[in-house]
């Protein structure tokens, strides 16, 4: 890892009810934003800088993700928005990249979703009354009643308050997932993210770039064809793509070996490698043991299974012991034949 890794994400750290533990104090008795609880993030920090002579840079993730929600008093006021966003500027200096937008789109195998309706074809996703109802219903709206005008305010300030620090270089981006997935639905997801992207272009609110989540799933390789078009979209764009939190999710096909999870994952990267626009090569999570698969969720003093709970997973480049899997080897070898001529 001391070799291979150059970047650190806090997994949890910036995540607002990280930062707000406790809902009903998140703002002082003068009705202004209190300082966050930055112990996590000071340490992923600290230890991204435990070597002078090659620090880890930083990738923060996220600023505004409605499953953090934030206190309606605080969605609603510019001024609070900015106050939050000049607090996270305070442990940028060492960042190069950050999620400002967090999965802002519904998820394309979510009951009751549009996402159907909207593969049907002729869909024009560069209209804004055809976005909105692609959004989350639990993103605030602006005082016109627009999630879009919440969501333009929120890279706005963000991008101001970076600039007015001299931290104008970090790229700010959108991370959304289900956009390397195949079907007509995901077709549809990644058509809704180039409307967006264009859409923050046309008002002056434009974005560096686009994570790309891989969480991939063993019965689906990805649509690795599909996903180089997302890509090379924005590289007209002069834009970027990050791939970020790449893992294999194999509890509907408990039979997916560890050679076949190497093969999927490096058939993917191998294709992203080359593409001039890429920044980042991402992953969720070092070692099987630690993955949120592995988790139940915690839902107030109860621990309960997940959607995508198997205490057999192994998504990650390394096993429960630490020693590095196919996957890691094979992706070793893309990032090498990429970097030696």
């Amino acid at each position: 890892m001391a070799k291979n890794v150059t970047t650190l994400v806090s997994e949890n750290g910036f995540k607002f009810s990280h930062l707000y533990p406790d809902a009903s104090d998140v703002f002082d008795v003068e009705g202004r934003l209190r300082d966050p609880e930055w112990t996590e993030v000071d340490s992923a920090i600290a230890f991204a800088n435990r070597r002078p002579d090659r620090p880890l840079s930083q990738h923060v993730h996220a600023f505004y993700w409605s499953d953090h929600p934030w206190p309606a008093e605080l969605s609603s006021s510019s001024a609070h928005i900015r106050r939050l966003a000049a607090s996270y500027a305070t442990r940028m200096e060492g960042a190069t990249s950050c999620d400002v937008l967090n999965e802002i789109f519904l998820k394309t195998d979510a009951p009751h979703q549009p996402w159907s309706a909207a593969a049907q074809g002729n869909t024009n996703f560069f209209q804004s009354a055809v976005l909105e109802p692609l959004l989350r219903p639990e993103i605030p709206k602006d005082r016109t009643g627009s999630r879009l005008g919440f969501l333009r305010q929120v890279v706005r300030i963000f991008r101001e308050e970076l600039n007015r620090r001299g931290l104008g270089h970090i790229e700010l981006l959108l991370n959304e997932d289900q956009l390397s997935w195949v079907g007509p639905k995901a077709q549809a997801k990644r058509d809704a993210v180039r409307g967006f992207l264009k859409h923050l272009i046309d008002h002056d609110t434009a974005l560096d770039g686009l994570g790309i989540q891989g969480h991939l799933v063993a019965k689906d390789p990805p649509d690795i064809h599909s996903t180089m078009e997302l890509i090379e979209w924005l590289n007209g764009k002069t834009m970027t793509v990050h791939l970020s939190e790449l893992d294999v999710t194999k509890k509907t096909n408990p039979e997916f070996s560890d050679d076949a999870h190497a093969a999927m994952v490096g058939d993917f990267v191998h294709a992203v490698l080359q593409q001039p626009n890429l920044r980042r090569l991402g992953f969720w999570g070092l070692f099987d043991a630690e993955h949120f698969s592995r988790k139940k969720k915690k839902i107030g003093e109860r621990y309960v299974e997940h959607a995508l709970y198997d205490p057999q997973s192994s998504p990650t480049l390394f096993d429960d012991d630490g020693h590095p899997k196919p996957v890691f080897n094979r992706i070793l070898k893309e990032l090498r034949a990429v970097a030696e001529p």
